[in-house]
C-alpha cells in the first residue's frame, strides 16, 4: 500500500520552483485563464455574489412581500426596526424593507444603463482617437479636456433643469449621466488602443487589405476588452454615487419613484422630527455604501484577471 503523505511529498515540486496557476498540458485560452484569475480573486468572487443576491433580493423580493407594506399609514410613521418591520417605516408609515428594495432596482438600473451609455460614448471616441491619432486625436481629445474642465454636477443640474418635470424620470437621469461621464473611459480607452495599433498583427492585417472598420471591430476593440470591463465596473458606482448626489440634493427622482438616493433626500427633512427617523436614512445609505464597495471590488477582479504582467509565467 503507498504512503499517501509520502506520494504527495513526491508530488510537491522542489523549494523555489515556479509552479503554473494552469494544467500545461493542453492549450488554454487567454479568456479562459482570465477567468480562472478572477476566480482566484476571492474579494472580487465574493463582492461579484453579493451583487447578485443583492439584484435578485430587488427585483424578487417586492413581488414576495405584503402588497399593504407599501401602502401609507400615518399612525406608524418612523416606527425603529421590529419583527413586524425590520427596517422600520418612513416619514408615510410604509416598509422601510420593501421601500429599499424597490428603490435598488432603480438604483442598479440607473447605474447599469448609465454605464451602458458611458461605455458607448467613451468607447466611441477614445477608439476613434486613439486608431487614426494625428489632427483627429488632437481634435477629440481637446474637446474631451473642456468637458472634464466643467464640474459634472453642475452639467448634470442643468441637463435635468432643461427637462423641466420630465427631467426626474430614469430615462432623463440616465442620459444626463452618460452623457456627462464619458471623458474619463474615452482617455483610457484611447490610451489602450495607441498601444494596440502599434502591434505585428495589426500590420499584418493592414497589410492583408483590411479595412479601418474591420481591423478596429475584429482586432482593436476585442484586444482592448479587458480595460473597458474593468471602467464598465468603476463606472456603475460612480453612476449609483451620481444618482443619488443628485436626489439628495432634489434634482433625482421624483416621487413616487423611490431610489435609494431619494430616500436618503426624504429622510433628511425628518431627521430630527422623531426618535427613529435616523433609520430611514441609515438603511439606504448602507445600501449605497454596500452596492458601491461590492462594485468597485469586482473592477479591481478584472484589473487584476486581465493584467497580462501579473500571470505567473
Amino acid at each position: 500500500m503507498i504512503n499517501p503523505t509520502l506520494e504527495q511529498s513526491e508530488r510537491r515540486p522542489p523549494t523555489g520552483e515556479l509552479v503554473a496557476d494552469y494544467d500545461l498540458t493542453r492549450e488554454i485560452g487567454y479568456y479562459q485563464l482570465v477567468w480562472r484569475r478572477l476566480l482566484r480573486h476571492r474579494v472580487a468572487v465574493v463582492a461579484g455574489c453579493i451583487i447578485l443576491l443583492l439584484g435578485l433580493a430587488c427585483y424578487v423580493g417586492p413581488l414576495l412581500l405584503p402588497a399593504r407594506w407599501d401602502e401609507p399609514d400615518l399612525f406608524n410613521r418612523y416606527l425603529a426596526p421590529s419583527f413586524t418591520h425590520v427596517m422600520g417605516t418612513d416619514d408615510l408609515g410604509r416598509d422601510l424593507f420593501k421601500r429599499i428594495l424597490e428603490g435598488g432596482q432603480v438604483s442598479l438600473a440607473v447605474g447599469v444603463l448609465a454605464m451602458l451609455v458611458t461605455i458607448v460614448l467613451g468607447g466611441l471616441i477614445g477608439a476613434l482617437a486613439g486608431y487614426f491619432g494625428r489632427r483627429l486625436d488632437n481634435a477629440m481629445m481637446r474637446f474631451t479636456d473642456s468637458v472634464l474642465a466643467i464640474p459634472q454636477i453642475f452639467v448634470l443640474i442643468l441637463i435635468i433643469a432643461s427637462f423641466g418635470q420630465r427631467g426626474h424620470t430614469p430615462g432623463v437621469i440616465i442620459f444626463a449621466i452618460g452623457v456627462t461621464s464619458w471623458p474619463y473611459t474615452a482617455r483610457i480607452i484611447r490610451s489602450v488602443v495607441l498601444s494596440i495599433r502599434e502591434k505585428e498583427f495589426i500590420e499584418a492585417a493592414r497589410a492583408s487589405g483590411s479595412g479601418n472598420l474591420k481591423i478596429l471591430v475584429k482586432h482593436v476593440l476585442p484586444n482592448a476588452l479587458g480595460p473597458i470591463m474593468v471602467a464598465a465596473t468603476l463606472t456603475i458606482g460612480f453612476a449609483i454615487i451620481l444618482e443619488s448626489a443628485l436626489s439628495f440634493l432634489g434634482y433625482g427622482l421624483g416621487p413616487p419613484i423611490a431610489s435609494w438616493g431619494g430616500m436618503l433626500f426624504n429622510a433628511n427633512a425628518f431627521i430630527y422630527s422623531a426618535p427613529y427617523a435616523p433609520y430611514a436614512a441609515l438603511f439606504p445609505g448602507l445600501m449605497i455604501l454596500l452596492a458601491v464597495l461590492c462594485v468597485n471590488f469586482v473592477g479591481d477582479g478584472l484589473r487584476d484577471a486581465f493584467d497580462p504582467r501579473s500571470f505567473e509565467r
